[in-house]
C-alpha cells in the first residue's frame, strides 16, 4: 500500500453520517481480500448503516480505528510460486463461504462470499460443494493448469468424483471442474480455522460513483469571472447574499447548483434530464420542473424550452394538439349533372352472396349516388366494367373523379380508360381523404344504415343494399335544400302512396324544362352557401399555415384506412412523423410536394395538415421508415409463401400459409389464415407461389384428427416450389 495513502487513511476524521461512513468503508473494502476477518472488524461500522441507526458509540469508535489499523498493517501476503503446488481450503457456514488459497502454509488470498436465503437453508453438503465451486471460479487463474489440492471439513466431498450425480446441483456445479488438476482431502472442521472464520463474515462492500459532471462544473466555475466574482462576494458578505452558499467549492443558490455560462456544460444537463431515459423525452413544463429542483442558471427557461422545441426525436414522434393546418378548401361547384363525380370503396364487410365490397359512386352536384357490389378481388378491369354496366351506361362518362388515391385507379389500366374517354383522372393529395369529403360522408351514411338493418344477420347487407341506394337519393340534404332524386330529375320520386290532384291540363313540356333549369340553379345557389358556411365554420378550427420552397419539414405518415393483416408491426410504438424533408414545390394553396428518398414509393404531394417545420439542425436526421405502399405509407406487405400447413381450430380445418412479410433486411416470417391472405391481398396469387398435389394432400403441422377429404380442406397449397 502506498505510503501517502496509509498516512491519509491513518489521518481519517471520523464519518459525521452515513454517507461518510459509506466512503470509508468503501476504502477499506477495496483491501478486504488481504484483510482477515474484515467482516468481523467492521461489524460495528456496518451496523451503523441501517436506517435511522447512525449512533457514534465507544465501539465504533474502537471498530472505526481497527479498521484503519488493520487496513494499514494487512500482513504481507506471500507471492504465489507456480512451481510448488497450492492448497486451497473451503468451509460454508450457514450464513456464508470461504476459502483460503496459500503454498506450504503462507495464505496467498483470501476469499468468502454470503449466501442467499435459499442457499441457506439448503444442506451442510450442497453448501460445502458450493464452496468450493465459488473457490475454483474464484483463484481459476492461479489453479488453472497446476497441480494443488482442496481441503475441506465435510468428509463426504473427499470421493466427490467418483460420486453418481444424484442432485440438481451436482449437474450444474462438477461441469466447472473440468480442466483443473486436483484431488480432495478431509480436514476437521477444528483444524480449518482460516476458512471456517471467512466463511461466517459478510461481506459489505460500499462503493460511490465518482462524479465527473461536479469535477468540470467546478473547472468551469474556476474560469467563469462572473461566477468567481459572485463566489467571492459571497464569502465576504455572507449576510448580504444569504441566496448564495458555497460548499465543496461549489456555488449553490437557494440549495441548488449554479451553471456557469457554459454551453458544453447546459447541454451536458438539458441532454441527460431530457433525453435520457429518466427524462423521457417529456415537454417543455416537466422538463424544467425537473432541472429546476437541481440546478439554476439565467435564462434557463428559455435553454429549455428551445432545446425541447428542437428535439429531434420528440418532433417525429409526438402528435401535435394544436388545430389542424390548412383552411379548407372546397372543390368547384359543378355546372352539370354527373360531369364531375367522386368515387371510394367501403371494404372488409363480412361475405354477402360472394361480395365484400361496396364501389360508391356520387355526382357532386345532385349528391345522386350508386352503390355497387364487389368482390374482394376487385381489379382495375372489374371495377372498369362495373362503372360501365351500372353507371356509364345510365349517365355518360364524367369528366372528372375525385378519388382517395386507391391502388385501383393509379393503375395504368384505368387511367388510359378514361383518357380514351377524355376523362382527366383527379387524384386527392396522399393520406389526405377530407379531399374526397362527399364520398367519406356518404360512406359513413352507408355503413350506418347497413348496421341498423343487418346487425342480426350481417351476411345479409347485399339483399337490401338497393332499398340503401333508394333511400339515400330520397332523403332530404340540407347542404342542397333537396332530395338528390329531384335534384336529378326535376321531381319528387314517386311513393307507394301518392295523391294525385285533379288538373285540367298536364304542364307542357317547356314548363318542365323551364322548372328543371330553375331547380338546378337553386340547387347550386344551395349549395354555394352551404359551402361558404361549412368553409367559415370549418376555418375556426384551423390555422393558416405556409412553407416556403426550401423549408425543412416532417412528415405525419398515419394511416387513415388499414387494409393489411400485417398490423402487428407495432403501429402505436411507430413513430408519427418521418423526416425531415425538403420542401420543393406548392401545389395549389394548402398541398406542397416534397424531395423523398428515392426508395419512397409514395406520391411525394401532402396536404399541410399532414406538415409540420423541421426545427433545429439536421445534423442526425432520424432514418425515416421504408415506404412501401401506396395507401397506408410504411406498413410491410406479404412478399414470399414460404410453407402451408393445417391447423385445427375447434370441429374446423384452418388453412395457413407461412408467410414473409416485408424485404429480406426487414422481413419478418408469420402463420397466416390462406383465406385471410386471399382476402386481402388478391395480388399475392398464391396459386403461383405453391403447387397443388394431386390425388390427395399432404397436410402439414395438423394439431388433430382430420379427415383429408373434408370440403374445407381442399384446394390448399402444401408443397413448394421454392
Amino acid at each position: 500500500m502506498n505510503a501517502e495513502k496509509i498516512k491519509d487513511v491513518l489521518a481519517w476524521p471520523k464519518p459525521l453520517n452515513v454517507k461518510q461512513l459509506r466512503g470509508f468503508l468503501g476504502l477499506t473494502g477495496y483491501y478486504r481480500r488481504f484483510i482477515k476477518s474484515y467482516a468481523q472488524i467492521a461489524g460495528s461500522l456496518t451496523d451503523l448503516l441501517k436506517k435511522d441507526a447512525f449512533d457514534w458509540t465507544h465501539e465504533a469508535e474502537t471498530a472505526f480505528q481497527n479498521l484503519k489499523q488493520a487496513v494499514t498493517s494487512a500482513p504481507v501476503l506471500s507471492l504465489p510460486d507456480f512451481s510448488k503446488p497450492f492448497t486451497l481450503e473451503t468451509d460454508a457456514s450457514g450464513t456464508g463461504v470461504g476459502a483460503v488459497l496459500g503454498q506450504q502454509g503462507h495464505p496467498i488470498a483470501y476469499f468468502s462470499k454470503k449466501l442467499s436465503p435459499r442457499r441457506q437453508k439448503q444442506s451442510a453438503y450442497i453448501r460445502e460443494l458450493l464452496a468450493i465451486t465459488e473457490a475454483l471460479a474464484k483463484f481459476r487463474h492461479y489453479l488453472l493448469g497446476h497441480r494443488f489440492v482442496i481441503k475441506t471439513d465435510q468428509k463426504g466431498l473427499k470421493s466427490l468424483l467418483e460420486q453418481s450425480l444424484q442432485t440438481p446441483e451436482q449437474q450444474e456445479w462438477l461441469h466447472k471442474f473440468i480442466g483443473f488438476d486436483f484431488h480432495i482431502e478431509y480436514k476437521p472442521g477444528k483444524d480449518n480455522i482460516p476458512a471456517d472464520t471467512l466463511s461466517r463474515m459478510y461481506m459489505l462492500a460500499w462503493s460511490e460513483p465518482k462524479n465527473q459532471f461536479l469535477q468540470e462544473l467546478q473547472t468551469a466555475l474556476e474560469k467563469d469571472s462572473v461566477m468567481q466574482q459572485q463566489m467571492r462576494a459571497c464569502l465576504q458578505q455572507a449576510d448580504a447574499n444569504q441566496c448564495y452558499t458555497i460548499r465543496d467549492g461549489l456555488l449553490f443558490w437557494k440549495d441548488k447548483l449554479v451553471i456557469p455560462n457554459d454551453k458544453n456544460l447546459i447541454n451536458m444537463i438539458l441532454k441527460e434530464f431530457h433525453t435520457s431515459h429518466i427524462g423521457g423525452h417529456a415537454g417543455i413544463q416537466r422538463t424544467m420542473a425537473r432541472i429546476q429542483a437541481q440546478f439554476h442558471w439565467k435564462k434557463m427557461r428559455d435553454d429549455i424550452k428551445e432545446y425541447v422545441q428542437q428535439c429531434t426525436i420528440c418532433q417525429q414522434a409526438k402528435t401535435v394538439t394544436t388545430s389542424p393546418a390548412g383552411l379548407l378548401q372546397p372543390l368547384p361547384i359543378p355546372h352539370q349533372v354527373w360531369e364531375d363525380i367522386a368515387m371510394d370503396f367501403i371494404t372488409s364487410l363480412p361475405m354477402s352472396f360472394g361480395f365484400t365490397v361496396i364501389m360508391v359512386v356520387i355526382d357532386r352536384l345532385t349528391k345522386y349516388s350508386h352503390f355497387v357490389a364487389l368482390k374482394a378481388d376487385y381489379t382495375s378491369k372489374t371495377v372498369a366494367e362495373a362503372f360501365m354496366l351500372n353507371i356509364a351506361k345510365l349517365h355518360g362518362i364524367p369528366k372528372s373523379i375525385v378519388s382517395d388515391r386507391d391502388k385501383v385507379f393509379t393503375s395504368s389500366f384505368w387511367q388510359n380508360l378514361f383518357k380514351l374517354q377524355g376523362t382527366s383522372l383527379a387524384m386527392s393529395t396522399a393520406y389526405h381523404p377530407q379531399t374526397d369529403g362527399q364520398s367519406e360522408a356518404l360512406n359513413k351514411c352507408l355503413e350506418m344504415y347497413l348496421r341498423c338493418f343487418t346487425f342480426q344477420n350481417p351476411k345479409g347487407w347485399y339483399k337490401i343494399l338497393p332499398m340503401a341506394e333508394y333511400w339515400y337519393n330520397t332523403a332530404f340534404h340540407n347542404s342542397a335544400g333537396m332530395t338528390p332524386f329531384k335534384a336529378l330529375y326535376g321531381r319528387d320520386a314517386p311513393t307507394i302512396i301518392r295523391y294525385v290532384a285533379q288538373t285540367s291540363d298536364p304542364p307542357s313540356v317547356k314548363d318542365q324544362l323551364l322548372q328543371r333549369d330553375a331547380i338546378l340553379d337553386q340547387l347550386k345557389q344551395n349549395l354555394m352557401k352551404a359551402q361558404q358556411t361549412m368553409k367559415h365554420q370549418a376555418d375556426k378550427k384551423r390555422r393558416d399555415v405556409e412553407f416556403k420552397v426550401g423549408d425543412k419539414v416532417l412528415v405525419r405518415l398515419q394511416p387513415y384506412r388499414q387494409h393489411s393483416a400485417a398490423l402487428r408491426k407495432n403501429q402505436k410504438l411507430s413513430m408519427r412523423y418521418f423526416g425531415p424533408f425538403e420542401v420543393i414545390a406548392k401545389i395549389g394553396t394548402v398541398a406542397y410536394k416534397l424531395a423523398l428518398p428515392p426508395s419512397a414509393k409514395i406520391h411525394a404531394v401532402f396536404h399541410v395538415a399532414q406538415l409540420k417545420a423541421f426545427k433545429g439542425s439536421n445534423d442526425e436526421p432520424y432514418v425515416p421508415l421504408p415506404l412501401t405502399t401506396i395507401d397506408i405509407g410504411p406498413t410491410f406487405h406479404p412478399t414470399k409463401v414460404l410453407d402451408s400447413r393445417m391447423v385445427i381450430q375447434g370441429s374446423q380445418a384452418i388453412p395457413q400459409v407461412l408467410i414473409q412479410w416485408g424485404d429480406e433486411d426487414t422481413a419478418e416470417v408469420k402463420w397466416e389464415d390462406y383465406t385471410e391472405i386471399q382476402t386481402n391481398y388478391p395480388e399475392l396469387n398464391l396459386e403461383d407461389k405453391v403447387k397443388f398435389k394431386g390425388g390427395g394432400i399432404v397436410m402439414k403441422g395438423i394439431l388433430g384428427n382430420r379427415d383429408k377429404g373434408s370440403d374445407s380442406a381442399q384446394n390448399i397449397p402444401t408443397n413448394l416450389e421454392g
